[in-house]
């Protein structure tokens, strides 16, 4: 699988578009794992983390076909997209 080591930070949107940034440090490696024909590239990252994580089961449903895949969208951050 490609990968590419970004250089400088990134802004994940929030779940549903609802409008909340978080921040993905530059030097994260994201894996290309699917390109398409609208214009951008779905991506990988991996998390370690230690200890339990506050969370609720994903209901399998026959739509998923097996594999629920549910991305957010990286932005890049420039003046235009800069918050105070």
């Amino acid at each position: 699988m490609p990968m590419i080591k970004t250089t400088e930070p990134l802004y994940i949107g929030g779940i549903d578009g609802d409008g909340t940034r978080y921040v993905l440090p530059a030097g994260a490696t994201l894996y290309a794992d699917k390109h398409f024909p609208e214009g951008f590239t779905r991506y990988i990252v991996y998390f370690n983390h230690k200890g339990l994580i506050e969370h609720e089961e994903v209901e399998m449903k026959p739509e998923y076909g097996g594999n629920l895949i549910d991305p957010l969208w990286l932005e890049n951050i420039d003046e235009a997209t800069q918050t105070p």
